[in-house]
């Protein structure tokens, strides 16, 4: 049973209040648990407790007079303030970052950088590290079968059956630009049905590049 109000040893706990308002505290949690058969149970664990005290401060500001009204909110306060500082953090934040296993460290750091201007975040002699232009993701490679790591990573990537997208602002101007540089075009400049413009391109690994600029959803 989770109780209204916390049983942690504080100031704050029934057992250093005076009986008798000990004994009507008691019997109003008797009470409200008797009469509030709810659900609170299907919520996260650290939200339960500070749901039952609102319920329960409801319950006890209809059933109580004023003065009293106000020494048992003044109670109660400092336990669900810690209640709410002990939850735990909640966050879905990921970043994802893509490795490929390959031998071509010299002529992948060069197209990368030369063709879709790639920076160099780091670089050893058998692994490195690329960010895109605006430093918003990152791409790794690694030379295969290094002994710093675990043979998970020591296979090179097969050559065939992967593609990265990559969104630019100006598709149409990218598209000009590389064609000046003799980059050769794999899918030429072309807009899909659902309104995505895009091209692709392949790096010297042979995988795909996809190149788009996302059209604006259609208003309804």
């Amino acid at each position: 049973m989770i109780r209204p109000i916390s049983s942690r040893s504080s100031k704050h706990s029934t057992a250093k209040r005076p009986a008798t308002l000990r004994k009507t505290y008691q019997g109003l949690c008797k009470s409200f648990l008797t009469a509030h058969e709810c659900p609170v149970f299907t919520i996260p664990a650290q939200w339960r407790g500070i749901l039952l005290r609102h319920r329960f401060t409801n319950y006890f500001v209809s059933t109580m007079k004023k003065p009293l009204v106000l020494l048992f909110l003044s109670l109660m306060v400092p336990d669900v303030s810690a209640q709410v500082r002990a939850s735990p953090k909640q966050s879905t934040t990921m970043k994802l970052n893509a490795g490929i296993i390959t031998p071509k460290l010299k002529e992948t750091k060069a197209f990368y950088t030369n063709v879709l201007g790639f920076g160099t975040t780091f670089e050893n002699d058998f692994y490195l590290l690329m960010h895109t232009p605006d430093r918003q993701a990152e791409l790794s490679f690694l030379l295969p079968n290094h002994p710093s790591q675990q043979p998970l990573f020591h296979k090179p990537f097969a050559g065939q059956g992967m593609y990265l997208t990559i969104e630019v602002d100006d598709v149409d101007t990218l598209f000009q630009a590389l064609k000046q540089k003799g980059v050769p075009i794999k899918i030429d400049l072309r807009t899909e049905p659902w309104g995505d413009r895009h091209f692709a391109i392949e790096d010297p690994n042979g995988i795909g590049i996809d190149l788009v600029t996302y059209s604006p959803p259609q208003q309804k």
